[in-house]
């Protein structure tokens, strides 16, 4: 990010994108390596105690063969079956896993073994203590299927006791029959006393059929069936004729009418059709006649028609019901068509995964998990690391990093010039840098030391950065400018006291100015005072007395507060020549940073960017190398000390 004069950020970084390219991913993954293997190894371990507490269950199945209905002979042809469909066999599925069947099962199994425990819990029992056999819980491990290409059923129970597993299988299957025995027991005998109920009244139905029919054929006299034959036979030749004549009269119609002068032959062909005429009209008077006739003949017969057919039915259902009830009787023992197939033998394998089969699976989705959440985290540090990171977030140049104090020293920072290699190698890059030892025409004479918020070490690079360069034969004057929380003199084993209003009353500065010890630079300090800073960096005296102390030294360095904690920072900023933005390593949020900056941006008559440098403090070289950025920070690391 750049600041531009209307105070707008502007991203000016290509990498600052969303997208994440695959090096990016294996350095975010290399640093986060403690991470991703600290959650593979706590995920390996939770899956292998997991699998180790949890006892392996055993899976026991029984096997039965549902057979088809018996045809409706009653079964006398046991060849003879009825359709078995797929709902059937799905009804004793359901039917096994019924409430009502899965109670009666478990009643059973308790009223056997008692309502104690049947599972053996393992380390589960010894730290949990052993699984209640439960309703509950025997619901949830019993189930029952059909296999999809045949007939057969199956019920299966988990346990993790093989042995309760088998037998509670067989139990359920074994219970199942004999309530299908029952039920077709009870069936039988329900049938069988239908049957004795109605065996006799049908038949005292057929022997009234019986004596109604001989009563009727006595009293119509139907001992001679050719009376009504002989009407029909007369029915016969009287229509045949009849046919005939109104063919010949239909012919004679269609024939063309001559119109001749003997009026002889006409009177004869008017006889002739006359004639015709009388001859239908005589044949259909005596076809009705017979026809009344032969109803009279048939009226009677239809009845004994009825009375027969009625003595038949009557007497096929008494034959039915006495061929029932000699089948029922003959069946015997009473059997379910749920037949067993195979009875549920202990398992001797587990059905319950390996738990060693649990950790490789736990282990990858550890590493994945811990691979989002260490780029989740990355995307989320919004800290500054590299000289790239200022400079595209801040918009100002990055002259170096100082590297964080070991861990087990003792000494303070300014104390390892030129005892570390590593540290002195540092400040020497930011001295050269912030001095222009390049260019000495450029060298600023007055530079000012700050950052964003306390707790940056922007006071221990004052103090090196005088030490390094005074040893490189610059008369260099360490000025206390932290109104509220000065440590120059601490850090230097001094005293505070004086400081800037002394010095702005004091016709002589040599009484205020002290020298600090073995480090080659003087030091102006300053004691705590509640007058107020504003005022006293307002007017022009404290730009006057920076350009005495000009004329006497090649570099005056200001150790001043932090930006955001104290207003007097920007007026002196606007004092010198050079400003020295502290910015530490991993910590300080790139808003807050800015946020800083632009403060001085407001507080400056014109653009301050040339005259701000940053510097990154408090460098862990050691992590700051796994970004593998390739820059001045990460070759530190390898540094090796210059020869005596």
């Amino acid at each position: 990010m750049t600041i531009e004069p209307n105070g707008a950020y502007e991203s000016i970084d290509t990498r600052q994108t969303t997208g994440i390219h695959l090096r990016q991913l294996i350095n975010i993954f290399r640093r986060r390596r403690r991470l991703i293997i600290g959650a593979v190894i706590v995920a390996a371990g939770l899956a292998g105690a997991i699998g180790l507490v949890f006892p392996p269950r055993y899976t026991a199945t029984a096997e039965a063969i549902v057979d088809p209905p018996k045809g409706s002979n009653g079964g006398a042809d046991p060849s003879i079956a009825g359709v078995l469909d797929d709902s059937a066999v799905q009804t004793h599925v359901a039917a096994l896993l019924s409430q009502d069947h899965l109670h009666h099962v478990f009643d059973s199994i308790v009223a056997e073994r008692g309502p104690k425990p049947k599972e053996i819990g393992g380390l589960l029992q010894g730290l949990l203590g052993p699984e209640e056999f439960s309703i509950d819980n025997f619901t949830k491990r019993i189930n029952a299927f059909k296999d999809a290409h045949s007939r057969m059923i199956g019920i299966t129970y988990i346990s993790t006791d093989p042995a309760f597993a088998a037998a509670v299988a067989n139990r359920s299957l074994d219970f199942y029959r004999a309530t299908l025995t029952d039920r077709n027991l009870a069936d039988r005998n329900d049938a069988l006393r239908s049957l004795g109920k109605r065996i006799p009244l049908v038949r005292a139905e057929v022997v009234r059929a019986d004596a109604a029919l001989q009563s009727y054929r006595v009293k119509h006299g139907f001992t001679d069936a050719g009376r009504a034959d002989m009407v029909d036979q007369q029915l016969v030749d009287l229509n045949r004729q009849l046919a005939v004549a109104r063919s010949d009269l239909a012919e004679r119609h269609a024939r063309p009418t001559a119109f001749n002068i003997d009026q002889t032959s006409n009177q004869s062909q008017l006889a002739e059709e006359s004639t015709l005429a009388i001859r239908v009209q005589q044949l259909e008077r005596r076809i009705a006649i017979l026809q009344d006739a032969s109803t009279e003949v048939r009226e009677p017969e239809a009845r004994l028609r009825e009375l027969q057919r009625e003595a038949t039915d009557f007497a096929q259902l008494y034959e039915s019901l006495v061929q029932r009830q000699k089948a029922i009787i003959g069946e015997g023992s009473v059997q379910p068509d749920v037949r067993l197939l195979s009875t549920a033998s202990v398992p001797t394998l587990p059905s319950s995964l390996n738990p060693l089969l649990f950790i490789p699976p736990a282990m990858v989705l550890a590493l994945v998990g811990a691979g989002l959440l260490g780029v989740l985290l990355e995307q989320l540090d919004r800290s500054l690391r590299t000289e790239r990171d200022v400079t595209d977030a801040l918009g100002i140049s990055c002259i170096g990093g100082i590297p964080q104090l070991p861990r087990r020293t003792k000494l303070r920072p300014h104390q390892l010039i030129p005892q570390d290699a590593r540290y002195t190698e540092a400040i020497r890059s930011v001295v050269t840098a912030a001095l222009q030892l390049a260019n000495p025409q450029k060298s600023p004479r007055t530079l000012l030391v700050t950052s964003s918020v306390c707790g940056e070490g922007k006071t221990a690079l004052a103090i090196s950065f005088a030490a390094y360069a005074a040893r490189i034969q610059r008369r260099v004057l360490l000025v206390d400018l932290s109104f509220r929380h000065p440590a120059v003199a601490s850090e230097l084993g001094g005293r505070a006291g004086g400081g800037i209003w002394q010095a702005l009353q004091a016709p002589a500065l040599i009484d205020l100015i002290r020298a600090a010890p073995g480090l080659g630079f003087d030091y102006l300090p300053l004691s705590g005072d509640t007058a107020d800073p504003v005022n006293t960096l307002a007017g022009e005296a404290v730009p006057r007395l920076l350009r005495r102390l000009e004329g006497s030294y090649d570099c005056v360095v200001i150790d001043s507060a932090s930006l955001l904690g104290a207003t007097e920072v920007r007026l002196l900023a606007s004092m010198v020549d050079k400003v020295l933005f502290a910015v530490r390593w991993g910590s300080t949020p790139r808003e807050v940073a800015q946020n800083a900056l632009q403060l001085l941006r407001f507080a400056a008559e014109d653009d301050m960017r040339d005259t701000i440098a940053a510097v990154i403090t408090q460098v862990d070289l050691k992590r700051h190398a796994r970004y593998r950025y390739g820059d001045f920070s990460e070759n530190l690391l390898n540094l090796k000390p210059l020869p005596a």
